[in-house]
């Protein structure tokens, strides 16, 4: 069993009219009550990944969030209703069986207009209990 617990999310202002959705950071925690592995869940999620229709993975590798050994995927999806494409992020550590994951979504054209602010609240997280 594992419980999905969202912390915090941040939404950046739509810009105009035509902005269609704003960028956003989120902090969440998964709680797994059968252990695993910070190994066990990179291999799951980028396993799960792979198989999405759409999803193209640019970059999978070992990080540190909070201090603590992590890892980070960076892929584009194009879901299929919608005509343009998303470019998202994900890091995440686990301490006592808990999954921190951080999530940075934003359309692939202003990912990298966001990406430092992005960065600095990520090397701001800290981890307290």
């Amino acid at each position: 069993m594992r419980e999905y617990t969202n912390i915090v999310a941040f939404y950046s202002p739509l810009e105009n009219l035509a902005d269609r959705v704003p960028e956003h950071l989120a902090l969440s925690r998964v709680d797994y009550s059968q252990n695993i592995t910070l190994d066990q869940y990179n291999k799951f999620l980028n396993s799960t990944l792979k198989n999405i229709p759409g999803v193209q993975i640019i970059e999978s590798n070992p990080t540190s969030l909070a201090g603590h050994p992590g890892y980070k995927v960076v892929y584009l999806s194009m879901p299929s209703k919608i005509r343009f494409k998303f470019q998202d992020m994900l890091i995440w550590t686990m301490i006592g069986g808990k999954v921190y994951n951080i999530s940075f979504n934003a359309e692939a054209a202003k990912y990298p207009t966001f990406l430092p602010t992005i960065q600095k609240m990520i090397n701001s997280f800290q981890i307290t209990r």
